[in-house]
């Protein structure tokens, strides 16, 4: 109650709007005077739990407007305070305000939000991972895959990173994790950061050996890992480290195999092209014998025939079988010569000799055991040594993995791969809770992607280096910013902000504790020890405490230099992603918004986005909140109904952040379109021609008829001439052929035949 009447002489000392006292009692004795300024009116339909609705009524009041007696069923009114349920948005004029826009929720819902942030480098030269931590909805098994893959990688970071900061720190090597895990942490860090291109232009190209996903007895290692209890045996070690000596052993093995069976098969390629070549010069001195004989054979059939001399034996080939049948006889049928002649022919080609092919046995299978044999002789170690780091060695390699991943924004998150998970429809932290274990992520993740966007989850990376204030205890910012134009884009941001502390120490050893990791007033009034006088259990600082915590624990003024800059720009972000969403319904040039931004700030003095509100709660709960609520709530009417032609009351009021150019506004559906022009009449036919003499035309049609005539049998008589001519030069050509075959009679009466023609 007492905060309460502060609050109600706060809202009255600020709902002036920035005039003077006098101008504000002289419009009071005016509206007492009559209803001269009774046609501007309003209706509020807010939740008073949620707000201070009484602060809202008395800056409308000051301002002339009359409160609507019909409440949210009335449509005829000027303002309108009230949730987006209790908003008819159809039925809306261009006159008209309310306190909300139609599709404000995909900036102000955890799901919204998630889908939308990425994408704000397209709007502005912002990288949404230097302010958002990583964030996944739940709404599909893909993106529970993905997940997945990323958690096991951000696991194995997290123990290089824990591994090699006890050791810098000269802490004993047997107090932390065993190298045979870091050395599977870092291979599957390597692999998810590895260039699959640079992989495929190797020379032995094991893309398909390589696995961007973890393996599962690599996973069944990092799985049992635990930071608290870093120098833990873990049994599923021993089971990998011989899981990986068959794995590298196999492939050695498979690599020697395939060496040596290259090596064979280049030898019998070799032995190959030499049996080529020695056919190819057996068939060419075969050819050359059998055109010998061929040429031989030719010339006894010659000699036979003209009944010459015959050949003796000794000048026949030795290897024909062609031999004359009896030496006395005197002719051979010309028949009898060329079968002998293909006898010789086969048998001459059947007399090559041809070099036989190695037929030694080459069996892959031998060879495989053979090697699988050598490779049995060897020790376990001798396959190991040279290749695994150890020691300093593998300090330095995990050092330059960490260096390389140092420029990730998000570098500084990763501790102990905590996940802080949030129902995507639920308010004021309820159902939040913090996880590290994968299998209780999947399994709540499981049993809601296939229901509704309000009560699927958002998993997102929990900051796990936040900024401790107040001897150990985390921290937030409640930074409200009122949305009052689209176009041109209108933000704009409170002066002041307050911080929320958590009621308990921050430990990651206790994940469990909702009032060290959640600063929500909703949850913290909760706790045993909460007190809104106390200094202390009010979990609530101010922005000039908070800011003079910075100064002393940065020694700089990291607020206004880091912070603050850092805030805005976020702010100015986050709405350009979401602007043409928001604009696409007609009436959003009717709505104004006040909006509820958490930020936190991490050990590195670096601002983070945690989310963003639709009805941030403006209820004052302690003395910090008492001095700032109504006075935003009154100044939001002011931004919202004049902008910067007013200027604000003394006080923490609504600061001009960004103005936007103004984009033309395009047709929109129900704008009236209509023709306008005159009608075009078609113009009338001319007349017929009058027809001609009937005799006239029957005698023009006998003459056509006589033209067509005649030409066709003059068509026909050229045709005949053009025959004749080709018969007689065809007859002429043969004779010509024919001549030199002919004696000379048939040449006199080829000529005089030609002359008679």
């Amino acid at each position: 109650p007492k905060a309460r009447s502060r609050a109600a002489a706060a809202s009255g000392a600020a709902g002036t709007g920035g005039r003077p006292r006098e101008e504000e009692g002289a419009s009071t004795a005016g509206r007492a005077a009559g209803p001269a300024r009774a046609s501007k009116t309003f209706s509020i339909v807010g939740n008073p739990n949620l707000a201070n609705l009484d602060a809202v009524r008395a800056a409308l009041l000051a301002r002339g407007y009359v409160e609507h007696s019909s409440g949210a069923d009335g449509t005829s009114f000027d303002v309108k305070w009230g949730g987006r349920h209790k908003i008819d948005f159809e039925s809306l004029e261009p006159t008209q305000r309310v306190s909300h826009y139609e599709r404000d929720w995909e900036l102000c819902t955890k799901s919204g939000l998630a889908r939308n942030i990425g994408y704000t480098n397209f709007w502005v030269d912002v990288d949404s991972a230097t302010f958002c931590p990583l964030t996944f909805h739940f709404r599909s098994s893909q993106v529970i895959e993905d997940f997945v893959n990323e958690f096991k990688v951000s696991k194995c970071f997290c123990v290089l990173k824990a591994w090699l900061s006890h050791l810098d720190g000269g802490g004993a090597p047997e107090n932390t994790f065993a190298e045979g895990v870091v050395r599977i942490a870092l291979s599957a860090v390597k692999v998810r950061f590895q260039d699959i291109d640079a992989l495929l232009d190797e020379e032995d190209n094991e893309a398909e050996l390589s696995c961007v996903e973890m393996l599962p007895e690599d996973w069944n290692v990092i799985k049992e890992v635990d930071f608290a209890k870093p120098s833990a045996k873990l049994e599923a070690l021993g089971v990998q480290r011989q899981a990986n000596f068959d794995a590298e052993r196999t492939r050695k093995l498979s690599k020697l195999m395939a060496a040596r069976n290259i090596s064979e098969l280049q030898q019998k390629a070799e032995r190959v092209r030499q049996l080529q070549a020695r056919q190819c010069e057996e068939k060419a001195k075969k050819e050359a014998r059998i055109k010998t004989l061929k040429e031989r054979v030719l010339r006894q059939c010659a000699a036979v025939r003209e009944g010459g001399p015959k050949l003796n034996d000794g000048e026949m080939s030795s290897r024909s079988e062609l031999a004359l049948k009896a030496p006395g006889s005197a002719r051979v049928s010309r028949r009898d010569s060329v079968g002998r002649l293909e006898v010789a022919v086969a048998r001459a080609r059947s007399m090559s000799v041809l070099d036989s092919m190695d037929q030694d046995s080459w069996s892959i299978s031998a060879k495989a055991q053979e090697v699988l044999k050598e490779l049995s002789e060897k020790r376990s170690d001798t396959l190991e040594s040279g290749e695994e780091h150890s020691g300093r060695a593998l300090m330095s390699e995990v050092r330059q993995c960490l260096t390389s991943r140092q420029l990730d924004p998000q570098y500084d998150l990763y501790s102990r791969n905590v996940w802080i998970m949030k129902p995507a429809g639920k308010l004021r932290g309820q159902g939040i809770f913090l996880e590290d274990d994968l299998e209780a992520i999947c399994k709540c993740a499981n049993r809601m992607k296939d229901a509704s966007a309000n009560v699927s989850y958002i998993c997102q990376k929990y900051i796990e280096d936040p900024l401790i204030l107040a001897g150990n205890r985390k921290h937030d910012i409640r930074q409200w910013v009122a949305l009052t134009s689209l176009n041109p884009l209108t933000i704009w941001f409170f002066s002041e902000c307050y911080v929320r502390l958590a009621a308990n120490d921050y430990s990651l050893d206790n994940i469990r504790d909702p009032f060290a990791h959640l600063n929500n007033n909703a949850i913290i009034c909760h706790h045993e020890n909460y007190d809104p006088d106390d200094e202390y259990w009010r979990c609530q600082w101010d922005q000039q405490q908070y800011r003079k915590h910075l100064q002393e624990h940065f020694g700089s003024d990291a607020w206004t230099q880091k912070v603050l800059p850092a805030m805005k720009e976020i702010v100015i972000a986050s709405i350009s992603c979401v602007l043409d969403t928001l604009s696409e319904p007609a009436t959003s040039s009717s709505s104004f918004q006040l909006l509820g931004y958490d930020f936190m700030v991490d050990s590195k003095c670096r601002t983070w986005l945690v989310e963003v509100n639709d009805n941030p709660l403006m209820h004052a709960s302690c003395p910090v909140t008492e001095r700032l609520c109504d006075p935003a709530l009154v100044d939001l009417i002011r931004v919202a109904l004049d902008g910067d032609a007013v200027e604000p009351a003394p006080g923490p009021c609504f600061e001009l952040l960004h103005r936007g150019p103004t984009i033309p506004e395009p047709l929109r559906g129900g704008v009236v379109r209509q023709v306008v022009g005159q009608r075009i009449e078609r113009p009338a036919r001319p007349p017929p021609a009058p027809r001609a003499d009937p005799e006239a035309e029957e005698a023009a049609a006998a003459a056509e008829t006589e033209r067509r005539r005649r030409l066709k049998a003059k068509r026909e008589q050229d045709l005949q001439v053009v025959a004749e001519q080709r018969r007689i030069k065809e007859e002429k050509e043969n004779l010509e052929r024919a001549a030199p075959h002919q004696g000379g009679e048939g040449k006199s009466r080829a000529s005089s035949a030609a002359s008679r023609r």
